[in-house]
């Protein structure tokens, strides 16, 4: 069985929570970190070891599924878009 790849949109609290699970789910390869705020999504690649992206259309293009852990305000345009170019999505509540 090929590996999910994985991407994670938010690095705030719970973006870090995600990211820390996900690099211990087998079968399941984290490729990377999105956020909008640069500085705090280079903060949380770097503290576990991730990469960042600074475009969201780049992630998503190397992934399979993300998990939206972005501020809610944001929740339905992301899983929009993310559904749109046919990627599986998990997303924090509420969308």
């Amino acid at each position: 069985m090929n590996n999910l790849k994985i991407g994670v949109i938010g690095s705030g609290h719970l973006g870090k929570l995600h990211i820390k699970m996900f690099k211990h789910i087998k079968n399941c390869e984290l490729i990377g970190v999105y956020d909008k705020n640069f500085i705090q999504s280079k903060a949380a690649a770097s503290e576990y070891n991730v990469k960042e992206f600074e475009d969201i259309n780049v992630l998503l293009n190397k992934v399979d599924a993300v998990s939206v852990a972005a501020t809610t305000s944001s929740h339905f345009e992301l899983v929009k878009k993310a559904l749109g170019m046919g990627k599986h999505v998990f997303v924090e509540k509420p969308i």
